[in-house]
């Protein structure tokens, strides 16, 4: 009984979006599972990071590793760095290059691949109880790239 065949979230990509798109997907995880085990869910990723070159051309980077490849990549070029402002600061054109249009946005299909970890995972990261939330947290805060 879908209506439609893709559900996109488009958060910010600074780590407050990164938590409520983190609250969304564990939303729709646990009140209508099956459109993620199916394949629905989507995550847009917007660029954290607008290059300005010294043509005047945008340049969208995704994340600090991909600013750092770029640093490396052009280190003798004179460009100008800019964090990227929230979704409902950017304006009609930025917002469609980096979110709407299907050629340059960037998006991933989210794929629960085992379903008995993902409930595991989910019910220590976002569950009630506080102490095994505590020690994944301290076994695996190393992993994260941000």
């Amino acid at each position: 009984k879908l209506r439609y065949g893709k559900i996109i979230f488009a958060c910010d990509a600074d780590p407050d979006g990164q938590a409520i798109k983190n609250l969304l997907i564990n939303c729709f995880y646990w009140l209508c599972p099956q459109l993620l085990t199916k394949g629905h869910i989507y995550v847009a990723v917007p660029p954290l990071f607008r290059i300005t070159n010294k043509k005047n051309e945008y340049i969208y980077l995704k994340d600090a590793n991909a600013l750092n490849e770029y640093r490396k990549a052009h280190k003798n070029e004179k460009y100008l760095i800019n964090r990227m402002k929230g979704l409902g600061e950017q304006d009609a054109e930025e917002l469609a290059q980096c979110l709407l249009e299907e050629e340059t946005r960037n998006v991933q299909q989210l794929i629960v691949e085992d379903e008995r970890s993902t409930d595991d995972l989910l019910e220590i990261v976002e569950g009630v109880a506080v102490p095994p939330r505590r020690q994944y947290l301290l076994e695996h805060g190393e992993e994260t790239t941000e």
